[in-house]
């Protein structure tokens, strides 16, 4: 987490590939869900996408379900995720 927070691609991508073959439940899973929106802030619309656009459809799938949960409102703040997290669904 440390180094995706620093914007280290290939830990971004291992956070991607463990949030989306991983059970979360109850607080873990806010703790997750949150601290996986302040990636996409910490990265940027742009980079976060570009990143998360390589990823398997399943995984970018999970991680937008894992972006949205409880905030509908990530097509039109970070619509370059939202494209990539999206394609081919």
């Amino acid at each position: 987490m440390e180094k995706a927070a620093r914007k280290d691609e290939k830990a971004l991508e291992r956070v991607f590939y463990i949030s989306a073959h991983s059970r979360w439940d109850a607080a873990g899973a806010e703790f997750h869900d949150s601290y996986m929106r302040r990636l996409l802030l910490l990265w940027g619309d742009i980079d976060f996408a570009r990143v998360l656009a390589r990823q398997p459809a399943a995984t970018r799938r999970k991680i937008l379900r894992t972006l949205s949960v409880g905030d509908r409102s990530i097509p039109e703040l970070f619509p370059h995720t939202y494209a990539a997290a999206s394609r081919d669904i």
